[in-house]
């Protein structure tokens, strides 16, 4: 009998424990955060400027800005990752956020005017932000397309003597936009040619751009990259 008594005892004590599970997970999901979204979007293709090849998986995350946040400095900005992925075509598409409730130091309860996306960088391309604010584009109303052109990278390759400054600067005349990222001139790597001589290894954009380096990085250099497997020579003698 006692035996009984323990038994049951034991699985009314392993019934409570579940119960408790349940009510708290139900718990943590009601106080989650909810979004609600217009039945609009921001959609497009992402296909490299010069070939015309679609680029695929281009991440997204977006901040969702509250009416009356100002649009720059976000403070109270409703942070989303992974909002869209582009796909083999290279298309994307983003939902437009209509209104979150959302908890962090405290609970927030608004109404979004505005997206901004964030486009992570993918091997051979650079991205850059873009803000959308509700009134100047309609997206309450109706949809945006915007197709996404970036210019990628060629190769550029110094000689120069093993005494000469190896800093470098680069600049190009068109700025980097949204619509069309253009690829951030990078060092890749160095070496010797021999005792006297060494190289240094870039990427820069496909296009035209000139850079400085060497002792005399006053002195401005051209450089043109035709496409993305092209490499550009110089040679600098101090």
């Amino acid at each position: 009998m006692k035996k009984n008594l323990l038994e049951c005892t034991k699985i009314k004590i392993l019934v409570l424990f579940f119960i408790m599970i349940l009510l708290i997970g139900c718990k943590e999901e009601d106080e989650g955060d909810v979004i609600t979204y217009y039945n609009t979007y921001i959609d497009g293709y992402i296909k490299d400027n010069n070939t015309g090849a679609p680029v695929q998986g281009v991440v997204f995350d977006a901040s969702y800005i509250p009416k009356g946040d100002g649009g720059w400095l976000y403070s109270y900005a409703y942070k989303a990752y992974n909002v869209a992925v582009s796909d083999q075509n290279g298309y994307y598409k983003v939902k437009i956020p209509r209104h979150g409730v959302w908890k962090s130091e405290t609970k927030f309860d608004l109404d979004f005017d505005a997206i901004k996306l964030y486009l992570r960088d993918v091997e051979h391309y650079n991205f850059t932000n873009g803000q959308f604010v509700y009134n100047t584009y309609n997206l309450k109303n109706q949809n945006k397309r915007i197709d996404i052109k970036p210019i990628t990278h060629g190769y550029l390759k110094v000689t120069l003597p093993k005494t000469s400054n190896s800093n470098s600067w680069f600049w190009e005349e068109n700025q980097t936009t949204f619509e069309y990222p253009r690829y951030q001139a990078r060092f890749v790597s160095q070496g010797n040619y021999n005792d006297t001589l060494k190289y240094l290894f870039f990427k820069v954009i496909v296009g035209t751009s000139s850079f400085g380096i060497g002792n005399f990085q006053n002195i401005s250099r051209q450089i043109t990259i035709n496409s993305a497997s092209d490499t550009a020579y110089i040679n600098v003698e101090q």
